[in-house]
């Protein structure tokens, strides 16, 4: 018979949940209970802390995020990209003076300014004032 299906009787019946069965199914049980029980502890956390501490928490990322720090400004080097590298364009450096401007002390004081100047550098004094 062509399209057609014979069906077989069968005299065995469902067998029996064997121990093992059991024990499997108690297991997956309790792993179930476990991660539901971790979900649920997760979602009180996420609502604790997004809830309750949000302000406080807000505060605190706001303060890690943002500081503020005195630096003083200094002059520094001005460098150009090349494909080697960096080229100094240009510098800064420290060269020691010292001046006495007479506009500023006046001709009465800087006399005697050029006079204690001119002892601490180990120049002549007629030196020093002649540069004026």
């Amino acid at each position: 018979m062509a399209g057609t299906y014979q069906l077989r009787h069968t005299t065995d019946r469902p067998r029996e949940a064997t121990r093992q069965d059991r024990s499997l199914c108690r297991r997956s049980s309790l792993l179930l209970t476990l991660l539901g029980a971790l979900l649920v502890a997760l979602a009180l956390r996420v609502a604790h802390l997004q809830g309750l501490r949000s302000d406080e928490l807000s505060e605190v990322a706001r303060k890690q995020q943002k500081r503020l720090i005195h630096l003083p400004a200094r002059p520094g080097n001005i460098f150009a990209r090349t494909r080697g590298g960096h080229v100094l364009l240009a510098g800064s450096r420290q060269v020691p003076c010292i001046y006495a401007d007479p506009l500023l002390l006046g001709e009465e004081k800087f006399i005697p300014a050029v006079g204690k100047l001119s002892g601490i550098l180990g120049i002549p004094a007629e030196e020093a004032e002649a540069v004026r």
